[in-house]
């Protein structure tokens, strides 16, 4: 690297309202480490972000569920209860205490899961992937009601004490204000 390339990685950053002492971040990576029946976030993870969590950086968590119908995957992290909440912000709070930053990855499956877990397969269409399940398209009701589950994540988002939510749209994400 060259010096310019380093020297701009210890700079400060601002992405909205979140300012970073410096550029590093860590990106989502799905761990799949959450509590099978309950999708808790659990000590496990809380090592794992306090770990990887750095003064002025930024945490993007691993793709989170904004409700149990947008599920799918086994030990992918939930955010859509109260107890959910409560276990993520003793996470956040270890995250903090080093100075860092964290942005929760809300994330519904959708057409992506392959239906091993009974979830039923959907998306706003019925146009399937390559090796995986028909998805039945969501009538606007449900659509809707997807939308409401991801607002109620995003209040539990800053009970939990998130900086922010990335919305997680295949190649299309939003970070989202949560000040």
């Amino acid at each position: 690297m060259t010096d310019t390339t380093t020297n701009a990685l210890f700079t400060p950053w601002s992405i909205g309202p979140i300012d970073l002492k410096h550029r590093i971040v860590l990106a989502p990576l799905t761990r799949v480490r959450a509590d099978i029946d309950t999708l808790d976030p659990n000590p496990m993870m809380g090592e794992y972000y306090e770990q990887r969590a750095s003064d002025g950086g930024l945490i993007i968590t691993e793709a989170t569920y904004p409700s149990a119908q947008s599920g799918g995957m086994v030990g992918t992290p939930g955010l859509y209860t109260k107890d959910h909440a409560k276990k993520w912000k003793a996470i956040n709070e270890k995250i903090h205490a080093k100075g860092g930053k964290v942005i929760v990855q809300l994330w519904a499956l959708g057409r992506t899961q392959d239906g091993a877990s009974g979830i039923r397969v959907v998306s706003a269409s019925d146009i399937g992937l390559d090796g995986k399940p028909q998805p039945e398209a969501l009538s606007k009701e449900e659509i809707q009601s997807y939308v409401v589950d991801y607002a109620n994540s995003a209040k539990l988002a800053m009970e939990a004490g998130f900086d922010g939510i990335e919305v997680h749209g295949a190649r299309k994400s939003m970070l989202v204000d949560l000040g």
